[in-house]
């Protein structure tokens, strides 16, 4: 990210956090937008190369060719990096339904007993 913004004439270290932050998000939401899977695979096999002059490994890239029905495949091991295989996430539980709030904008408390009414 950081060389896209010296490409577009901004350093990102001279920047107050917030407008860095703004700046990050733009590149970010930018970075992702593709006009075909495509285009998106050609993206990511380009930066999969690029990764590998630094001998590292490319792990963002996007892929429409392990789509089956519209859903991707995922990996058993994938969510290993960010904590997803601890036993907490994986307890098998299901969850019970809780129905959604009722909402009535004319009420002092809109949802109920619930939630506290909100801030004048």
């Amino acid at each position: 990210m950081n060389g896209k913004a010296l490409a577009s004439g901004l350093r990102l270290s001279e920047m107050e956090a917030t407008e860095m932050t703004d700046v990050l998000h733009y590149l970010m939401e930018d970075d992702m937008r593709f006009v075909s899977a495509e285009e998106a695979d050609a993206v990511t096999a380009y930066r999969t190369q690029l990764y590998l002059l630094y001998d590292k490994t490319y792990k963002y890239g996007v892929s429409s060719r392990n789509q089956q029905n519209g859903r991707t495949y995922i990996p058993k091991n994938a969510g290993s990096d960010i904590g997803f295989d601890d036993p907490v996430f994986n307890t098998g539980e299901t969850k019970p339904y809780i129905p959604p709030t009722n909402f009535n904008p004319d009420s002092v408390l809109p949802f109920g007993s619930d939630l506290d009414a909100p801030l004048g």
